[in-house]
């Protein structure tokens, strides 16, 4: 079952019901009666001023999903619904149009036409009006929004002292807080996690990175939703006796399969979402390598398609840089052949940028994924509509729409948000890089466009504070085709 609050702005809503429009009521059962089948019910916040409506929309104790306006909705000469408006946008919060003329909102110079939370205008007047925005608001919450934390480069310290554990467990302390908050306001429905957990010492930090992994988990989804914990490794999670020299460890991912285990318990069956890749029993032995640590996950509740990619290189001469191995590419395409599930969203998830960040400092551009364009067209041709990575704690964010030559012309024209958060921790904290995580928002479909809008806010951490803070509505450029494709 599942519950979501509505905030409808209508002066009508004061009138009796006797002599208000009865295609307001009218819409409002209709709509009520077809998500009830589906077990999704709506929380009607009716609004008949707008300072009634904008004290429901900006009430930070829940969470408004959707806002719906009357269009002639005002007081004196000022539409109310342009005053609405810029509180929507602080919480990013969809919203429709509803109004007895249609050519009024068409003709109006200040109509939203392109506004990236504007779902479309409906006339209460003609049937079809009607009957189009029961079908809007119906759509809007059967193709369920998505929020994903996306979290990385956590490098826990177990050996830190001094000040650098101090201000490493104030990082920690924040992080867990402001998580909290937010799901309460705005619940995280999946947390992924690209790499590095350890610091130094993979063997003693990954032993006690999990507690950290707990928390963050138990702030969010919760630990009894431990299936929609995603995470994959990083290079410093790779076990090495001399990081600087590349020496590896004879085994250099027992540490982290070890790490793996004690993370998710036996009731999530994490072998077997590798099985279709290797036996769970070749793991634990000293053969075990990068290519059989990846692995596909999918949820069908959250219509995730999930893989997740091990890009650090064993090749002593790399030190720990990118590359994806022709088995995983492999991988790749046996999974994602054919077209996913409409709505279904598909996500790769590796620690290296599979991109040259925008980045001033020349070993940041050196860090990228060695073979990253083999791996962007591989995704691009298998309908991958996000790449999640980290590693250069740099964030960054690129919407990729490609063509590449075959044969005599040019083919398999593709698209992919690739995204990178920067570093969520930092053994040396005050020195280090930028320290931000992201949560991304994935919207509804929209049946006029068949796409799903990504919006992607930012949280920064300000050492001077010890505090997280958003950077507001964020960014909001990329969408994906509701078949799983990025436009």
């Amino acid at each position: 079952m599942s519950r979501f609050r509505v905030v409808w702005a209508d002066d009508d809503w004061e009138k009796k019901p006797e002599v208000r429009d009865k295609e307001l009521d009218v819409a409002l059962e209709s709509i009520d009666e077809r998500l009830r089948e589906e077990g999704i019910f709506i929380d009607w916040v009716r609004c008949a001023t707008a300072e009634g409506a904008l004290a429901e929309i900006e009430r930070p104790d829940r969470e408004t999903r959707l806002a719906i306006l009357d269009y002639r909705f005002r007081t004196g000469s000022e539409y109310d619904w342009k005053n609405i408006i810029p509180a929507l946008e602080r919480q990013s919060i969809p919203f429709v149009l509803f109004s007895n003329v249609i050519s009024d909102m068409e003709n109006d110079p200040d109509f939203p036409r392109s506004h990236r939370l504007f779902l479309g205008p409906h006339s209460k007047l003609t049937t079809h009006g009607r009957k189009s925005f029961i079908e809007r608001i119906v759509s809007f919450f059967r193709s369920r929004p998505i929020r994903l934390l996306h979290l990385t480069d956590l490098h826990f310290d177990a050996s830190a002292l001094g000040a650098d554990k101090e201000e490493h467990d104030r990082l920690n302390a924040a992080l867990l807080k402001t998580l909290e908050e937010e799901q309460r306001i705005r619940p995280i429905d999946a947390v992924m996690i690209t790499g590095d957990f350890a610091a130094k010492n993979p063997p003693l930090d990954l032993a006690a990175a999990r507690m950290r992994v707990a928390a963050i988990v138990q702030a969010t989804i919760g630990a009894d939703a431990l299936d929609r914990l995603f995470i994959v490794p990083g290079n410093h999670d790779l076990t090495w006796r001399n990081f600087s020299k590349g020496i590896l460890e004879e085994a250099p991912w027992q540490a982290y399969v070890d790490f793996y285990q004690a993370v998710y318990p036996a009731r999530v069956d994490i072998w077997g979402r590798m099985r279709a890749w290797d036996a769970p029993a070749r793991l634990l032995d000293h053969r075990t390598n990068g290519d059989r640590l990846c692995w596909r996950a999918r949820h069908a509740d959250l219509g995730l398609d999930v893989i997740g990619l091990v890009s650090p290189a064993e090749n002593k001469a790399l030190k720990g840089r990118g590359l994806i191995s022709k088995d995983q590419i492999g991988f790749i395409e046996s999974s994602w052949r054919g077209e996913p599930r409409r709505g279904e969203v598909r996500i790769a998830m590796t620690h290296h940028n599979l991109l040259k960040v925008l980045s001033v400092s020349a070993h940041d551009e050196n860090d990228s994924i060695i073979n990253g364009g083999e791996v962007l067209l591989t995704l691009m041709r298998n309908r991958c509509g996000l790449a999640l990575s980290g590693h250069t704690h740099t964030p960054n964010l690129f919407s990729i729409h490609a063509a590449h030559c075959g044969g005599d012309s040019l083919a398999t024209t593709g698209s992919v948000n690739v995204i990178s958060a920067g570093t969520t921790g930092g053994f040396h904290s005050a020195r280090d890089r930028v320290r931000m995580f992201n949560v991304l928002e994935i919207g509804t479909i929209d049946p006029a466009t068949d796409r799903r809008p990504i919006l992607v806010r930012s949280f920064f951490y300000n050492s001077t504070l010890g505090q997280w803070r958003s950077s507001g509505t964020g960014f909001a450029e990329p969408w994906l085709a509701a078949e799983g494709r990025a436009r």
